[in-house]
């Protein structure tokens, strides 16, 4: 993974910027509590997760595409997702599962190559993680529906116990909730652009 030390333009704090590749993708909001498999068979995008693998780079993804005119501009945020890829299968025509595993929320800084695929410079964003207690019973709400949804969805006791244990955590139960129980993409990347936990369960609450 690469990484560019500059003064932030946003908070004029010295912050670390990193190289990665960007995925535009209609309709996927990444959280990174989350992991997303995906089918690379388009030859730009083979010769992203090439430059991936070769590089040891991060994969943004984003339902917004910043090269489209009118998208994005450097004076505007555009907040996404960041993880790791790991190749999945590899098949014998050449194309290609990876799964991502999300590692933090970004900001997009600057476009560093458009074609035949986005390299970019992202800066990574701290979330305030800290639970107000007239918040808990609510989030127990969203962990009992990922009860019932990992009890009809998941094919075994062991898989089912292990995405239950992660539920523990505040911030992953609210991400996790949002990534497999929220259909709304627009309220999904209200979520993801809000630094602050319990801003997310107040808009989880208006909307639930």
């Amino acid at each position: 993974m690469q990484a560019f030390i500059l003064i932030s333009r946003y908070d004029c704090q010295v912050s670390t910027l990193i190289e990665a590749c960007f995925f535009p993708l209609d309709g996927v909001v990444f959280f990174p509590s989350t992991t997303l498999p995906l089918n690379i068979f388009e030859p730009r995008y083979l010769a992203m997760t090439q430059e991936i693998f070769k590089q040891g780079l991060p994969l943004v993804l984003s339902d917004i595409d910043p090269t489209e005119p009118g998208a994005w501009e450097p004076t505007q945020p555009l907040i996404a997702g960041m993880g790791q890829v790991h190749l999945f299968e590899q098949r014998s025509d050449g194309t290609q599962v990876i799964l991502v595993r999300g590692v933090s929320r970004v900001r997009l800084v600057t476009i560093t190559q458009e074609k035949p695929f986005i390299r970019c410079q992202v800066d990574p964003l701290t979330d305030a993680d800290d639970v107000q207690h007239g918040n808990l019973f609510f989030l127990n709400r969203l962990r009992s529906g990922l009860h019932d949804w990992a009890q009809q969805t998941l094919p075994d006791a062991e898989s089912r116990g292990a995405f239950e244990e992660g539920l523990q955590d505040p911030k992953r139960l609210v991400e996790m909730f949002a990534h497999y129980k929220l259909a709304d993409v627009d309220v999904r990347q209200q979520l993801l652009e809000t630094t602050e936990l319990n801003a997310r369960v107040e808009l989880l609450r208006r909307v639930l």
